[in-house]
């Protein structure tokens, strides 16, 4: 049995027979823990993690929103610059929106914002509702520290973690990868703020899918 906020019921009701939410009366129980203890009581270690994509959309949302976006041959970049705004160290892992501008001028992006309450200044990123299905049908995300990016990377979705200088503890240091999410590329501030130094690396990374997927054809 899963136990998890009432809002993520609906994307984890998969993982296990039952998923509960708080105040619900659970019975039968004998053993419980902290979903982030799960790795020491498994005794995790980066070469061991069981790192496959382990989340799908609802089949109903997809459907809906591969109806509700117009057809496209522009790669559709996922956006998410903020987190939850009464997380303590939610100043240090945001950033402003115009800083994103340079990720939007390359040719052939269609952005999308994936959070519930974006409302994007630059028209040329569009907003939705629905998080989990439209990080599904994106061609890649972008992402500070925040939901969105372990959504995207437990979705199997290409994406890049940008990181404070000083990160959570899951990224770890001196990598660019996580054995958490084998899609997932990790882009660290070389000094606290410097967060046009990962924009620059970022537009090079993405520059790179872009003329990879040119020479794919679109699903």
């Amino acid at each position: 049995m899963l136990q998890v906020p009432a809002a993520l019921r609906p994307l984890l009701r998969r993982l296990a027979p039952e998923v509960a939410t708080p105040g619900m009366k659970l019975r039968g129980i004998d053993l419980w823990c902290p979903l982030l203890s799960l790795p020491r009581t498994f005794a995790a270690t980066p070469p061991n993690v069981p790192a496959a994509p382990y989340l799908a959309a609802a089949p109903s949302r997809l459907r809906r929103w591969r109806n509700a976006l117009p057809p496209t041959r522009r790669f559709r970049l996922g956006l998410a610059w903020s987190g939850n705004p009464g997380h303590r160290f939610d100043a240090l892992r945001s950033l402003p929106e115009p800083m994103l501008a340079p990720l939007l001028a390359l040719p052939g992006i269609e952005a999308h914002a994936l959070s519930r309450d974006a409302k994007a200044t630059d028209r040329r990123i569009r907003c939705h509702p629905d998080v989990a299905a439209l990080a599904s049908l994106m061609d890649a995300v972008v992402s500070v520290d925040t939901a969105v990016a372990h959504l995207a990377g437990a979705l199997g979705r290409p994406t890049s973690i940008l990181l404070a200088h000083a990160p959570d503890f899951r990224w770890m240091l001196d990598r660019n990868d996580t054995p958490w999410y084998p899609s997932v590329r990790l882009f660290r501030q070389p000094r606290p703020g410097a967060w046009e130094a990962v924009i620059a690396e970022v537009l090079v990374h993405l520059s790179s899918l872009l003329s990879s997927a040119a020479r794919r054809p679109r699903r």
